[in-house]
């Protein structure tokens, strides 16, 4: 069974040139932390099966992918480039063994009153990845 951290990791690697980083506890009040550059961080949210036979299921896990950066408005329009970016460079692609990104979407693209209150940018990609699994393979999918 792939686990929780490879699937993350796998993504995280995926968006290396925007400095992913895997974050189990997001927080966009990151004491110490500067935000003035921009920041992506990668977080496990939710997790799903359904059977699809007697003795197998389709796995889903969500994964939301935070862009938070500390920025004038006039930034906005690139950080916004950015969202969509990442969700164009996940879409389809294979993550860690079974698993690969079937949908992403952002709704909303930006949260407006963090800007209003603290002049943060923070935009979210929902990923949603799926895996086929089966009681014969312990989780590793067809073919793996």
């Amino acid at each position: 069974m792939t686990s929780i951290a490879d699937i993350l990791a796998g993504i995280a690697a995926l968006l290396s040139d925007y400095s992913a980083a895997v974050d189990y506890i997001p927080d966009v009040d990151r004491p110490g932390e500067d935000l003035t550059t921009r920041h992506v961080y990668v977080t496990p949210s939710e997790f799903g099966a359904d059977p699809v036979s007697r003795n197998g299921a389709a796995e889903n896990i969500s994964v939301d992918v935070a862009v938070l950066h500390k920025c004038a408005e006039a930034d906005f329009a690139s950080r916004c480039d950015d969202v969509r970016s990442i969700a164009r460079k996940l879409v389809g692609k294979a993550v860690a063994g079974p698993w690969y990104v079937n949908r992403c979407e952002s709704n909303p693209l930006y949260v407006p009153h963090y800007w209003q209150e603290s002049g943060l940018f923070a935009g979210a990609v929902r990923v949603e990845l799926i895996a086929r699994t089966s009681d014969d393979d312990d989780g590793e999918g067809e073919g793996s």
